[in-house]
């Protein structure tokens, strides 16, 4: 029987950026992300405030091709949806919760 989910392990780039905001000083943005490979650096890149954050697998499911269709011909580029936590203080760092490219 043919399986009806597909796993890709990805890893997620993230940048911390300033808010100019006293309530939240900080948000994390997801950059990119893109294959997992063996041997990735995780951890920060100091010259760029970058950092790599552990992998996550992205989880496609036949049932939600037509979603992933429209993501994929939308008039946009295609988007994979990188869900964080929210870190307990600033000099933490957010894990990485869900991927997924289905935009509802």
């Amino acid at each position: 029987m043919p399986s009806t989910s597909e796993t890709i392990d990805l890893v997620a780039i993230v940048e911390k950026q300033d808010t100019g905001n006293a309530w939240q000083p900080h948000a994390w943005r997801a950059l990119a992300c893109r294959a997992a490979r063996a041997k990735d650096p995780l951890g920060a890149d100091a010259a760029s405030g970058r950092r790599l954050i552990v992998q996550g697998a992205l989880t496609l499911h036949r049932s939600e091709a037509e979603n992933y269709l429209f993501n994929l011909s939308g008039g946009s580029a295609p988007a994979i949806y990188v869900i964080l936590t929210k870190p307990a203080s600033a000099e933490d760092v957010p894990a990485l919760v869900a991927l997924t490219c289905d935009p509802y």
